[in-house]
């Protein structure tokens, strides 16, 4: 069995998508399960209008984004475990498929593959494919699985651990770090989109950017991977002074107008 499951807080305008998307699955064996943070704009009415796979919904207030992933990932039932939340989906009907089947044919505790970014009015974007990981080099080239395109088997989490809900930005790259460098545990990459994103949410905003950094030195320190979290850090944020300093003169020059 396949569990999906779904976060969402106040999504209406763009929790239909990604219910369809997995309506659409031709894998047949789904569960869909939704943990909502309290909704008030209708989001939940959707759900149960709309949703053909779901087994569980949850709508109460929660401690966030990853404690809500947690508690998803405690109700799962399925050996493989999707995370797909309001704004992003699975790019194809064959998504699942495709994925169990990379399980089946590796002893891989976790499959990836590419992700189809898109702007806030869904116009497509960037795609990443992230390269095959290698231990011990990965991350010193600032490598990470796009989440809504990473799938888990349930026993990797049972085994290495949920998200660390003390990371408010960047509890999914050190589950990756975790998983894949410290515990080791096999991945398979599978060479197409699995799945849509649309920018923007809480890694996107710029004093989220800030937090990030301090998140990731602590996260390769906890693990002693110093030398790692140097290079890592390096090729992931050699932009972001340059980038500020462009932010910061946009700012200036609307206030000076």
């Amino acid at each position: 069995m396949f569990t999906v499951i779904t976060v969402s807080f106040n999504a209406s305008d763009l929790i239909a998508n990604c219910i369809q998307s997995v309506n659409e699955q031709d894998y047949p064996n789904i569960e869909h399960v939704f943990i909502d943070g309290g909704s008030t704009d209708g989001t939940v009415e959707i759900i149960k209008a709309q949703s053909a796979k779901r087994t569980y919904l949850q709508s109460k207030p929660d401690w966030g984004i990853y404690d809500a992933m947690n508690i998803g990932i405690a109700r799962a039932k399925g050996q493989y475990i999707a995370i797909i939340n309001a704004d992003d989906r699975l790019a194809d009907p064959f998504v699942l498929s495709k994925v169990a089947e990379t399980f089946e044919c590796s002893d891989a505790k976790i499959v990836f593959g590419g992700l189809q970014f898109e702007t806030s009015e869904g116009k497509p974007m960037e795609v990443y494919v992230p390269k095959a990981f290698q231990k011990g080099q990965s991350f010193r080239k600032a490598w990470q699985a796009a989440h809504p395109a990473m799938f888990v088997r349930k026993e990797a989490y049972n085994e290495g651990g949920v998200f660390n809900t003390s990371y408010a930005i960047t509890a999914d790259l050190d589950l990756q770090v975790r998983f894949l460098e410290v515990l080791n545990f096999k991945s398979a990459r599978v060479d197409k989109v699995l799945a849509v994103m649309r920018v923007g949410g809480v890694s996107g905003r710029l004093n989220s950017k800030f937090r990030a950094v301090f998140e990731t030195v602590l996260i390769f320190s906890e693990q002693r991977l110093f030398d790692q979290g140097l290079q890592f850090m390096w090729n992931r944020y050699k932009y972001a002074p340059q980038a500020l300093i462009k932010y910061l003169r946009r700012r200036c020059a609307k206030r000076m107008r």
